[in-house]
């Protein structure tokens, strides 16, 4: 079996004023979970892991996605306590699990009684609370489902449309909502999403039909993914609601084919990755701000004065902090595949209500504040879990251009 190398004693990158980048050479891994504050961050190479700052990564077993076929992937709970995973059973087969990081040890969720290979029942996301893991089952053989599983109830798949193969990949805050993909006559894999158990396909006003999704805000309103709206612009990521159905993020910065892969609680920023095939770190990675627009990363990195060096690309976001402060995944460099943890979180002080993180405090973030009024996300400046008076306060006494802003 590989072995993920993964040490504090690596670390790559440094820190200024207030951003830091962590860089760490990791030939198989990939940093997919991250909790509400940015602090603990989970993810897998040969087996899965957490990350701090301060223990450096920490491995704690299971087999990881690509091991022996392993399915599934690894996100984190808001607490930063909480991570699915996925681990053997006593009969040999992949299950979905939830590791507790306080007590150490794996709870297997159990399965549906079928598998197809080595899976059985996969782990794919986690609900900001920690109470419901999401991501696919085998009622049958080789029959996939999309699978919800909750302290609440056993595990239970979620409907699919003719039956055909379905997977969760990610929940809101509280699991009520459940987004993914359903397959279709084509084999294409369309968006889905589930509320409360029913089922939605995702879809541009004209009826373009969307790529699968990624993720969704804490209420579960909007919900990122990618799609091609046949306008000629080739894949690109989206963002879906009700009332507007899917419409692009706006102008891409690439030419390649796009990817939404992880949104912050409040949608206002979302990680995203330009490339035109394999590897999965060939390509560019981006964020995107809600009143900016598509940011690279190694930009946005520099901007809040943490150290890049010249040979990274910061290729592959795939999960962002509640907050949206803080954007984890893979990368590339001359010595090879990194894994990376950038941190934005500001020092104190430093510019608070910059919330689209453009070095001013303006309309663009009083507009963010009050979509977000009552809410959590990145809106909350005083961080005392919600957006209300006391964080517009905040803002509107930084109006103006931000501390050594230009």
């Amino acid at each position: 079996m590989h072995t993920l190398l993964i040490a504090a004693s690596a670390l790559l990158a440094s820190t200024a004023c207030a951003g830091e980048l962590t860089l760490i050479p990791a030939p198989l891994g990939y940093m997919t979970g991250v909790s509400a504050n940015g602090r603990v961050v989970s993810g897998y190479g040969s087996q899965y892991f957490y990350w701090t700052k301060e223990t450096g990564s920490i491995f704690i077993g299971g087999i990881g996605p690509g091991i022996q076929g392993a399915g599934g992937s690894s996100q984190m709970a808001n607490d930063g306590n909480r991570l699915c995973g996925n681990v053997l059973n006593p009969q040999g087969k992949v299950e979905a699990a939830i590791y507790d990081i306080a007590a150490g040890e794996w709870q297997l969720l159990g399965n549906l009684g079928g598998s197809c290979d080595i899976n059985s029942s996969t782990a794919w996301g986690i609900s900001a609370d920690g109470s419901t893991v999401v991501g696919g089952a085998y009622p049958s053989a080789c029959s996939h489902r999309a699978m919800r599983w909750s302290q609440s109830t056993s595990m239970g798949t979620l409907y699919s449309w003719f039956g055909w193969t379905t997977r969760a990949n990610s929940a809101n805050a509280n699991g009520s909502v459940v987004v993914g993909w359903q397959d279709i006559d084509t084999g294409f894999r369309q968006g889905c999403i589930w509320t409360n158990g029913v089922q939605a396909r995702l879809a541009s006003p004209t009826g373009a039909r969307m790529g699968e999704a990624g993720c969704c805000t804490a209420d579960g309103s909007a919900v990122f993914g990618f799609g091609d709206f046949g306008d000629g612009n080739g894949q690109v990521p989206y963002r879906w609601t009700a009332a507007t159905k899917a419409v692009p993020l706006g102008p891409s910065p690439d030419p390649a084919n796009g990817y939404a892969t992880d949104c912050s609680a409040d949608g206002s920023v979302i990680s995203c990755f330009f490339r035109w095939g394999p590897p999965a770190i060939s390509g560019e990675g981006f964020a995107w701000i809600a009143g900016r627009g598509f940011v690279a990363l190694e930009d946005l990195a520099i901007e809040h004065g943490a150290f890049v060096p010249d040979d990274v690309r910061l290729s592959l976001p795939l999960a962002v902090s509640a907050d949206g402060k803080t954007i984890v995944g893979a990368g590339r460099s001359d010595v090879g595949q990194v894994i990376f943890v950038l941190d934005m979180h500001p020092e104190p002080g430093a510019c608070p209500g910059d919330l689209n993180l453009d070095s001013v405090v303006n309309g663009l973030d009083l507009g963010i504040l009050l979509g977000s009024w009552d809410q959590r996300g990145v809106a909350d400046i005083n961080q005392d879990g919600v957006v209300n008076g006391l964080d517009l306060g905040i803002l509107l006494g930084n109006w103006g251009n931000c501390p050594g802003a230009s």
